[in-house]
């Protein structure tokens, strides 16, 4: 993902410079609009590239995956993902899909597929994993976690780890019932790949709350302005207020400032800054912490930012309805 963004709501985009990765242009969701189109055409366009899904069935695509030669697999995994991004816009825009079949047995396909797959070939693994998660299949939501432990040697540059994450963070969790990805998050938190660190606090919060509690607060102290407001942002959307001195902290400008002085290619862009600001506001609005009644007061009258006083006007009238 080097010339294109991925589709997002509000989102900070800033990042740091001089870091391993290929996500030079990465923007990072705070909110992930559960859009399921979204999980396979952002796989096919990372991995692979966009392609017609061609006429081959669905179950020809999966016998290919498992059986081809390596060429023959990838195409097939082209194919097969497109297809089910051509049923999932049929079914957005209300008309019958193109590609039907039988969710249950697909299900059970995708996962014997899964199995037969090797170890090695984790693009494949995560395609096959990430549409049983499409399918609402808690064994692919399984499959997922298992890849976020691969180690640095299988994946050096964090693409296989950062797609895993990016697909679980738009799954259904509820079929998880331990720890297990609690703990790969707390590890990718602290990892030095920017990226997974980023997207492994928004997964965060969709963890239970008494799992994501400890992480989002540790992600506090964070050295990057990005994971702080992530953190308070998920904090804030769970109701605990342990974040807001945070959210305060990253309304002014200074706080912006201060890091651009440091490093000359963060935080240059007014847009960005805006963005991030008025993702603050907003969590620190859904508190409704009455110490912040003068602050929000004086952000409505007087902000340099128009933006941000609309915001501000926002959450006061947001405050007066609740009472």
């Amino acid at each position: 993902m080097t010339d294109h963004e991925q589709p997002t709501s509000e989102a900070v985009t800033e990042e740091p410079v001089k870091r391993p990765s290929p996500y030079r242009n990465l923007w990072v969701p705070l909110v992930v609009v559960p859009a399921l189109i979204v999980v396979v055409m952002v796989l096919v366009a990372v991995l692979f590239g966009a392609i017609s899904g061609g006429k081959t069935t669905l179950a020809q695509n999966l016998v290919a995956v498992e059986t081809g030669g390596a060429n023959e697999r990838t195409q097939a995994l082209f194919a097969l993902a497109q297809k089910f991004a051509e049923n999932l816009r049929a079914l957005e825009d209300g008309e019958p899909e193109p590609w039907p079949f039988d969710e249950a047995e697909m299900a059970r396909k995708l996962g014997v597929a899964w199995e037969r797959t090797a170890e090695e070939d984790h693009e494949i693994r995560i395609v096959l994993a990430s549409l049983l998660t499409q399918l609402g299949d808690g064994q692919g939501v399984a499959y997922l976690v298992t890849m976020l432990d691969l180690s640095e040697a299988d994946d050096p540059q964090a693409e296989i780890r950062f797609n895993v994450l990016a697909n679980l963070i738009l799954a259904d969790l509820s079929a998880l019932t331990d720890d297990r990805l609690a703990d790969v998050l707390g590890r990718l938190a602290k990892c030095e790949h920017y990226d997974l660190r980023s997207l492994a606090v928004v997964a965060a919060r969709k963890l239970p709350f008494a799992q994501a509690l400890p992480l989002l607060r540790e992600a506090l102290g964070d050295s990057f302005i990005e994971m702080r407001l992530n953190a308070a942002v998920g904090l804030a959307g769970m109701g605990d207020p342990s974040g807001a001195e945070v959210l305060r902290d990253l309304l002014e400008q200074e706080v912006y400032a201060a890091e651009r002085r440091a490093n000359a290619a963060l935080w240059h862009r007014a847009e960005a800054i805006s963005t991030a600001r008025r993702e603050a506001l907003k969590a620190l609005g859904s508190l409704a912490l009455p110490e912040d009644r003068p602050l929000v007061a004086r952000l409505a009258e007087q902000a340099d930012d128009p933006n941000l006083r609309a915001v501000a006007l926002e959450v006061q009238a947001a405050w007066a309805g609740g009472n």
